[in-house]
Formats: structure tokens, C-alpha cells, sequence
């Protein structure tokens, strides 16, 4: 009973803590420091009493926050009747590629069968079993998913033979190599994530996309004393599947198992849900224009800020993925996080420009001006050199990278190479990252690859948002230049900027047409995603780059970019010649 009445009274304890420790920072006004100073003589000796007790108020709070946080973890790590899933690389035909782990398969030649099956199967007579396959690539809809025996071939598509069931992205149901109904579902292509659900105890297989509708059952009559297996057949060069988790229990149970967690892990939530509000809060009290320099850093140096809150997001970043749970969780928390991204966003920036200011008025004339040991000034940025602080704390991108656009319109998939150096960021390519036309620029207003301008021409020294995106961004952005082959006889040229994780730049094809890229890269920099628009007719579409070869320095000469690998000329996957007796012609 008391542990239960401690429970109980957990939420309004934390609800008070927070207010405790808040409420007199934020109702500060910017003229109580002054009034403090004149009408109370004492108020240092108070205010001294007032941090310990708020202190110790802090420490109960973290304490608290770190056991919610393990319990949480661990919690998470109980039985949930979820299984990660991988391929088996020996039941894998020849023309696809296994990736991370065996989670993700590649077809390598174009218009040639091939499947591959899940390592781990289904025992009959276990109950319901769900997976789910996420199609990071489709073209026409030619990949065939479903399940097998331990007997089926893997020379052909999943259905090819008596001993697989499957369907394929035009909608049709294959089996024993004939089509056994050619209506059934929406289809499928890139981007989807489609959910298998498998009864052992009937035999039956249904289908449906994530998040979307469920297409009913598909084939009824499967064996129940055999083990069935997950695979996918693919097809289309370059087509990809990414196999996610399996949920091996009955969904009755695994929506059960939700509920009890999400009230188990309620008083966590809630919580975590009211610091993320109440930094939210501090850090909007921070932009108020009115106030000092001295009490912004206060309210952006407070222990909520900086230590509560990170250690709060990381314990929720290490709680495993639960069925349903994760979902209500995360359409709680993820608003107000994306809120605080941004307001940390514009708090960085205020201080970046101060310190910009302040290394202006110290830091003399000449070249060397700023702050030593701490990257580069603005007015040094469009040096020779590449800023080493850009270059040490954001991503590497030197090198040669393979980009795959995405059919879109009128314009076919493709695949070319490019070859990224590293370089202090031009204007133009600050204009194009903050989406902002340059001065004088041509082009569609994003002006033309020339590293030659000189950052501080963006504003340095005027006043405004722009000329703060400017500082902003010439203190923490590196630079691309480079070029590529996109066929015997078809280059390309492309500038830009990695600021973050966000890569940006602009591709200009030698025919004359240009291609805006926006992207975010994985942690290192070898992998990006992300979307890419052609200028002229605004056709947008999904783009990926994986580096493949990582460049000698930062520094290299653009000569040395001109030694790019001819690639054979883009092709449109799937050619329009008819594909007789095959799944793929439908």
C-alpha cells in the first residue's frame, strides 16, 4: 500500500519539483536584477540560499529522472513476443547482395529472378506471426513478397514453384507458377512498407501496407505441418528490401502486452512529456528581445538545459522498439522535441553571432582575427583553407560517391558518380543552403559553382535574420565543389554546403539543365537520403548517395577530380520490352 501511495503521488512530486525550480527564472523580469541591486542590500546572501535549495531541489529531481529512465529500459527489454528477422546468405541466390547485418537485399543484374529467404521460419500451429518489409526501392512494382517451405527454389520468384506463395507489386497472386488472382490489393512501389501476417494455425496469409489499408486475406490452405519461411523475390536492378522485426504472437497478445506498458511507463512519459514543455518554455522566455545577455545565459546554461534534458532523451533513445507503444510514445514526445530543436537552433545562433561581434572587436584586422583555436572568423571563410572546425565536428564528405535517383515524371531513374571536395563554403553556396538567392547570382537566383566569393559579402556586420544565417553558417559550414559522369559523354558539375546533417547542393548537367539536392547524411558522412528537384520543371523525386571511396584529403586538387570513372549511361530499370510468361510483364 505504500508503495503504491508513493506511486501515486510520483507525478504531482515531479510537477512540483519542476515548478519549484523554474518559476522564479521565468518570472524574472529584465528589470529585477537592477531593482534587486538598489532596494535590497542582502539580496546575494539570499540568492546564494536560493541556489543551494534549488540545487538540492535538482538533485532529487535527476535521481528520480535517472531510476524512471533504467526502469523504463529495462522494462522495455522484457519478453514483448518480438524478434529481429535477418536473410539466410545460404538460401540466397546468386544475383543478390546481403547488407547491413542481412537485413537488406539488393538485386545486382537487371531482368533475372532471384529470391531470398528469411533465416529464421514459422513452426506450425504457433499462432499468428507478423512481419514487415520496407521496399526502400521498387521499380514497376516488380518484387514479389510472401512466404516458403524449406523446399523452394531460389532461382525464381517467391510463388515460382509449388513450395512458395507470394505477391507481387501489380497486384497479383502467385503460386506453383501461375497467377491465382490478379486483382488482389493496391499494389506497391519505393517507399512502402508492407506488413505480412501469417495464421499457422489455419493457414492462411494476408497482407496490407503499414499505416495504411490491410488488403484481407491472400491465400488460404497453406501447410500446418510444415515450417514457412519469409522471402521476397526480386527483380529490377538495384530494386531493395529492407526485412524489419516479426512479431511471433498472437496480435490479441501483443496489443495486450501494449497497454500494460503503456500504463506502466505512463508516470515516465508524462513527465518526460512536461521537462520537454518546460525547457521549451525557458528557451522561448530566452528569445525575449528585452532581456539582458546575462540573463539569456542564464536561462540557456540552466541544469534543466543542460544536463536533465540530454540525459532524459538519451535514456528514451535507448529503449527498445515495442509494438504500438513506441508509436504512442513518440506521437506524444516527438512535437515539443522538434519545438526545442529549433529554439536551441535560434539559441546557438544568437550566441554565435555575439561571438562573432566580440572576436570582431578583438580579435585586430589582419587574417588571423577571431577566436583562436575555434574555427574561423567570417571574414577569413572564403580563404584558401578549409575551416577546421567545420571539417572536425560535421561530416567528411571527400570522396568519390555513387548517387541512384528515383524514377519521377518523365524522368527515368539513374545512377552516376560525383566526386566531393572539401572547401571553405562560398556565397552562392550559402545563398543555396539558407534559400536565399545570392547577390548578383544567375541561375535561378542561386548564382553560379564559383568558390572565389567571399562569405563576409553575405552581411557580416548588418543587422537582421539574414545576415544572422549568414554569420551562422559561414562559422559552422564547409564547402563542396566537384563533378562527375553520368554517361560516356553527359558531366556534371555541382556546388554546395554540409551544414549539420544536412547536404545541399546543385547539380548543372552539361545539356544544360539544373537539379537542386537536399539531403541529410548519416553519422561519418558516407550515406545520404533525401529528395532532389529539377529547377525547370519542379519534378521532384527520391535520391540516394553512398560514398564509395573516401578521398586522400580535404585538399585535393581539383584536377584531381576530373579522374572520374566512366559509368555506363543511365537506363530506366525496366524496359518496355514485353516480359512473356513472366510475373514481371503484368
Amino acid at each position: 500500500d505504500e508503495v503504491a501511495a508513493a506511486t501515486r503521488a510520483l507525478p504531482s512530486l515531479l510537477n512540483l519539483l519542476l515548478e519549484d525550480v523554474t518559476a522564479p527564472l521565468l518570472a524574472r523580469s529584465p528589470s529585477d536584477d537592477d531593482e534587486d541591486a538598489h532596494t535590497h542590500p542582502h539580496t546575494p546572501g539570499r540568492r546564494e540560499d536560493a541556489k543551494r535549495v534549488c540545487m538540492a531541489k535538482l538533485l532529487l529531481l535527476h535521481s528520480i529522472q535517472q531510476r524512471l529512465g533504467a526502469a523504463m529500459v529495462s522494462g522495455a527489454d522484457a519478453d514483448t513476443g518480438v524478434k529481429p528477422m535477418d536473410f539466410d546468405p545460404k538460401r540466397c541466390n546468386e544475383t543478390i547482395t546481403l547488407s547491413e547485418g542481412g537485413k537488406t537485399a539488393t538485386q545486382r543484374p537487371s531482368k533475372s529472378w532471384g529470391t531470398v529467404v528469411a533465416r529464421s521460419g514459422f513452426a506450425p500451429c504457433t499462432g499468428v506471426h507478423e512481419w514487415i518489409v520496407r521496399l526502400n526501392r521498387c521499380d514497376k512494382g516488380h518484387i514479389f513478397l510472401g512466404v516458403c517451405t524449406k523446399d523452394a527454389s531460389v532461382s525464381t520468384y517467391v510463388g515460382g514453384d509449388k513450395y512458395g506463395w507470394g505477391m507481387i507489386g501489380t497486384r497479383a497472386l502467385w503460386h506453383n507458377r501461375s497467377k491465382v488472382r490478379s486483382d488482389y490489393s493496391d499494389g506497391y512501389d519505393s517507399g512502402c512498407s508492407v506488413k505480412m501476417r501469417l495464421n499457422t494455425d489455419i493457414g492462411s496469409l494476408s497482407f496490407g501496407i503499414v499505416g495504411g489499408a490491410d488488403w484481407g486475406v491472400a491465400f488460404e490452405g497453406l501447410p500446418t505441418t510444415e515450417v514457412l519461411y519469409p522471402a521476397v523475390g526480386l527483380y529490377q536492378r538495384e530494386d531493395q528490401v529492407t526485412i524489419l522485426h516479426s512479431v511471433q504472437a498472437p496480435a490479441v497478445a501483443v496489443a495486450g502486452r501494449a497497454r500494460l506498458a503503456i500504463r506502466e511507463f505512463e508516470t515516465t512519459v508524462d513527465y518526460s512529456l512536461r521537462l520537454l514543455h518546460t525547457v521549451s518554455s525557458m528557451l522561448r522566455r530566452a528569445q525575449d528581445p528585452a532581456l539582458s545577455d546575462a540573463a539569456r545565459d542564464e536561462i540557456v546554461s540552466h541544469p534543466l538545459v543542460v544536463q536533465l534534458m540530454p540525459t532524459l532523451t538519451s535514456a528514451l533513445c535507448l529503449v527498445r522498439r515495442m509494438p504500438h507503444v513506441s508509436t504512442v510514445f513518440a506521437l506524444r514526445l516527438l512535437p515539443v522535441c522538434t519545438v526545442i530543436l529549433k529554439q536551441l537552433e535560434k539559441a546557438i545562433a544568437r550566441t554565435d553571432i555575439r561571438s562573432s561581434k566580440a572576436a570582431g572587436k578583438t580579435g585586430g584586422k589582419g587574417k588571423g582575427g577571431g577566436k583562436p583555436g575555434g574555427g574561423v572568423s567570417v571574414g577569413s571563410v572564403g580563404g584558401s583553407a578549409t575551416t577546421s572546425y567545420a571539417a572536425d565536428v560535421f561530416a567528411d564528405v571527400d570522396g568519390e560517391w555513387r548517387i541512384q535517383s528515383a524514377a519521377a515524371n518523365n524522368i527515368p531513374a539513374q545512377e552516376y558518380r560525383l566526386q566531393f571536395r572539401v572547401q571553405p563554403p562560398s556565397a552562392q553556396a550559402l545563398a543555396l543552403a539558407s534559400g536565399r538567392p545570392s547577390r548578383g547570382g544567375s541561375g535561378g537566383g542561386f548564382g553560379g559553382p564559383s568558390g572565389s566569393a567571399d562569405v563576409a559579402a553575405m552581411g557580416v556586420g548588418e543587422t537582421g535574420e539574414a545576415s544572422s544565417t549568414a554569420v551562422v553558417m559561414a562559422r559552422g559550414c564547409i564547402g563542396i565543389r566537384g563533378q562527375g559522369q553520368g554517361g560516356v559523354s553527359t558531366t556534371v558539375e555541382v556546388f554546395g554546403t554540409v551544414y549539420g546533417s544536412h547536404i545541399t547542393f546543385l547539380e548543372t548537367w552539361q545539356q544544360g539543365g539544373t537539379c537542386l539536392v537536399k539531403g541529410r547524411l548519416a553519422p561519418g558522412g558516407g550515406y545520404f537520403t533525401g529528395s532532389f528537384q529539377d529547377t525547370k520543371s519542379g519534378t521532384s523525386g527520391l535520391i540516394t548517395g553512398v560514398r564509395t571511396c573516401k578521398a586522400r584529403s580535404g585538399l585535393d586538387t581539383l584536377a584531381s577530380l576530373r579522374n572520374v570513372p566512366p559509368t555506363p549511361p543511365p537506363t530506366a530499370p525496366g524496359l518496355s520490352e514485353p516480359l512473356a510468361a513472366d510475373p514481371a510483364a503484368d
